[in-house]
This record gives structure tokens, C-alpha cells and sequence, in this order.
């Protein structure tokens, strides 16, 4: 334990400031500054540098007779193939789809609608009684009459204890 914290201690060493090395130093500025005429002569030197030249087309293009875009050919529709044992076998997946199908439609021939709604009661108007609701008398009188009592026997009692130290 001793040893791993002693290595420690050594390995540390005091840091040593060292400067940055900052862009600024290395930057420098032109102290020339082209004017107008000199900024279009160089970019004329430019362009003539830089001159498009058409390459001649080869003849052997025209050769075939065919320019331009070629036309879109239409593929032909697939026709769907199914395999010989499928077609053979009675129980196959293609024949237990097609019953499937035949169900489902005979199904939904079958359904049935809801009979009619008897049209006699629709128009009968009924009253529904409405339960309201009744007021009960409420007095603050009657509310606050206990506690009232009972502040009124604190004070009596306060009162009398007062009293009986006011005469000692």
C-alpha cells in the first residue's frame, strides 16, 4: 500500500508553463491591395488559361442511324404458372384459398337485417318526475350556540381566577 503511494507521489511532478502557440503570430497581412483594374486583368489571365475546347464527336455514332433518346419498349404482361403437383392434388393450398373466398362470400349472404322499430311508441310523449330538492332552514344563531357556551364559560372561569389572585 505504502509503495503504490509513494510511486504515486513520484510520478507527480511540479507542471512546467509552457506558452501557447497562438495563430496570431504566423498570420500576415498583404500590404498591397489590388485596385479594380488590376482584380480584372487577373481574373482575364485566368479565363484565357481556362479556354473551353470542344473535342470533334466520333462518326462512329452516326454510324448505327440511331440519335437522340431511345423509345421506351412495353414488356409483356407474366402470366402467372403454377407448379404441376399443385394442380393435380385436390386438398392444395390454391383450392382450399378458393374455398375460403366462396365462403366468405356466401357468408355475407346470409346476413340478415334488424327488424323495424316499432314507430307507435316514438311519438308517445312521457313525463319523468323530477325530484327537486327542498331548502332546510339554516341559522348562524343556532350554529354557533355551543361554541359560544363554552367561550362564554372560559371567560367566566379566566374571570374568577383573576379575581381570586387579585385578592391574595
Amino acid at each position: 500500500m505504502e509503495l503504490r503511494r509513494s510511486s504515486r507521489i513520484k510520478a507527480r511532478a511540479m507542471t512546467r508553463p509552457v506558452s501557447p502557440f497562438l495563430m496570431t503570430a504566423t498570420r500576415k497581412r498583404n500590404h498591397h491591395i489590388a485596385s479594380h483594374e488590376e482584380k480584372e486583368q487577373k481574373e482575364y489571365e485566368e479565363v484565357m488559361r481556362y479556354k473551353f475546347r470542344a473535342k470533334p464527336a466520333p462518326f462512329s455514332i452516326f454510324d448505327d442511324g440511331q440519335t437522340g433518346v431511345p423509345k421506351k419498349r412495353k414488356k409483356e404482361a407474366t402470366k402467372a404458372k403454377t407448379p404441376m403437383a399443385l394442380k393435380r392434388k385436390k386438398g392444395s393450398a390454391i383450392s382450399k384459398a378458393k374455398k375460403k373466398v366462396q365462403d366468405k362470400n356466401n357468408a355475407l349472404k346470409k346476413l340478415k337485417a334488424l327488424p323495424l322499430p316499432d314507430l307507435k311508441k316514438v311519438f308517445e310523449v312521457t313525463k319523468e318526475e323530477k325530484k327537486l330538492t327542498k331548502p332546510k332552514p339554516f341559522s348562524f344563531e343556532a350554529k354557533y350556540e355551543k361554541p359560544n357556551e363554552v367561550k362564554k364559560r372560559l371567560l367566566e372561569e379566566t374571570l374568577d381566577k383573576e379575581k381570586k389572585t387579585a385578592r391574595v
